[in-house]
């Protein structure tokens, strides 16, 4: 749920869709349990492959709309290619910068979120595994790459200080929780 909060922050200072990006970061993770015990028995690739494609499915089968399912799997962007990731839509960026961020229930720098990750043998096995796909970077690589660019992005479009960003969607967080 944290996640669909900081999400709801961002969408609102940016003027992103707020609705979309809620529900996208509200489902984007539904299926974790059933992906990482997948994962263990089939391996990271095949076990996310296949779990991948069983969600699309039963979100289809429920009802999501395809741009929120969309939107809930940009957080593993579909191209590494400088320019497809420099026009994808705001939500889209918005749910994959706070997924890097994220962490449990705490927001945190990517560096420190993707750091913790990669000690674990399934993510690293997973995140190596796109090396063919991203021009020979891992998945994690592109991500510090993705996320710096993004943060750098919305600092811009708040006005924001560099490596300003996570301290204030914190900040917009207890102003939240204080109004509540």
């Amino acid at each position: 749920l944290v996640e669909a909060v900081g999400a709801d922050i961002l969408a609102e200072c940016l003027g992103a869709d707020r609705d979309v990006v809620v529900k996208s970061a509200l489902i984007h993770d539904w299926y974790k349990r059933r992906e990482i015990e997948k994962m263990k028995i089939s391996g990271a690739v095949k076990g996310h492959r296949d779990i991948l494609a069983e969600d699309i499915n039963l979100l289809k089968e429920y009802g999501v709309d395809k741009k929120i399912i969309k939107i809930s799997h940009s957080n593993i962007p579909e191209k590494s290619d400088l320019e497809y990731l420099k026009n994808r839509s705001l939500e889209e960026k918005i749910m994959h910068f706070i997924d890097t961020i994220t962490s449990n229930s705490e927001f945190m720098d990517f560096h420190k979120r993707l750091d913790i990750a990669d000690k674990k043998k399934e993510v690293t096995e997973f995140s190596e595994s796109y090396r063919d796909k991203y021009e020979g970077k891992s998945l994690n690589e592109l991500q510090r790459e993705v996320a710096l660019t993004e943060q750098r992005e919305f600092e811009k479009m708040l006005n924001l200080q560099q490596n300003a960003l996570i301290d204030f969607i914190k900040e917009k967080l207890k102003e939240r929780i204080n109004n509540f």
